[in-house]
């Protein structure tokens, strides 16, 4: 779920939900600049707001990783999808992204799950012999955006991840990176601010903001 800012010259201190690498499984392995050629619907049914999509993701080359599984070029198509439960108002989807606050503009509380499915899409090579896997990944996650009485609001997140890339995947990302260093002579995790990232495993996030409105 890609998330979206709003500035407001009437905020005096405001502590927003951010959006860490980590909601881009595949962003700089089977896109470009996070889009795919896709087929994709969305829309709502009453309260259920449903985003779904089949795609032919791209390959660009492999990315820095801490372990002998790599991406594998294929020609497989890639389903994803997510799903939320909108309880109270219903969130602005004229975009495809969710926005991460309403600065208090409406009272949001939905419970979400996602999920993308790539077969063969990755390998790991042992003595010539090569060992062919998927990507599956899926997510729930729970969303509150709330004003409160005193012309305030609080926006918090909390979300749990399952990600399977193979066995002991791990791959770095670093955004906006401006090192020039050779890979060579960098750290494992890469050269200037480059991170451990995505990889096998689970993952639980929680963040909340607190909106404080200018006095006087």
């Amino acid at each position: 779920m890609s998330l979206k800012r709003f500035n407001n010259s009437k905020l005096t201190e405001f502590l927003a939900v951010d959006n860490p690498g980590f909601t881009y499984p595949i962003t700089g392995a089977y896109d470009r600049l996070g889009r795919q050629l896709v087929v994709y619907a969305r829309g709502n049914l009453n309260r259920l707001n449903y985003r779904i999509a089949v795609a032919k993701p791209f390959y660009i080359n492999n990315p820095n990783t801490g372990s002998g599984i790599t991406e594998r070029s294929n020609n497989n198509m890639a389903v994803k999808g997510y799903f939320s439960w909108q309880f109270f108002d219903k969130e602005n989807d004229f975009l495809p992204y969710m926005t991460m606050n309403n600065l208090g503009r409406a009272k949001l509380f939905n419970i979400g799950a996602g999920f993308y499915q790539h077969s063969d899409a990755m390998t790991e090579k042992w003595n010539k012999e090569e060992k062919v896997s998927d990507i599956s990944l899926w997510a729930v996650d729970a969303f509150l955006d709330m004003p409160l009485g005193n012309n305030g609001a609080i926006t918090s997140f909390l979300g749990y991840c399952n990600y399977d890339f193979g066995k002991d995947y791990l791959r770095s990302m670093g955004k906006m990176n401006v090192s020039t260093m050779d890979g060579a002579i960098a750290l494992g995790q890469g050269s200037g601010n480059s991170e451990w990232e995505i990889g096998t495993g689970k993952i639980v996030r929680g963040e909340m903001g607190y909106l404080i409105l200018k006095r006087g």
